[in-house]
């Protein structure tokens, strides 16, 4: 479950600019044997899930430019 202070948490760490607009929780990130994070896996995933209308926890926030 994502906490309803996600947003929050992130923008009091890194710029605004740099919070994902939306976030969409899995159970497991795919990784390469070396450990690093598939981003490339990632990307498609969270492609595919914005077309199907997955549910997802989007940016409310002011903080971001219009």
């Amino acid at each position: 479950d994502v906490p309803d202070d996600l947003d929050d948490h992130v923008r009091r760490r890194v710029a605004g600019y740099k919070a994902p607009r939306q976030v969409f929780p899995v159970e497991a990130v795919e990784r390469f044997p070396s450990g690093k994070p598939d981003y490339a896996w990632a990307r498609e995933l969270a492609s595919s899930l914005a077309r199907e209308g997955a549910p997802s926890r989007t940016s409310t926030s002011s903080h971001r430019p219009a």
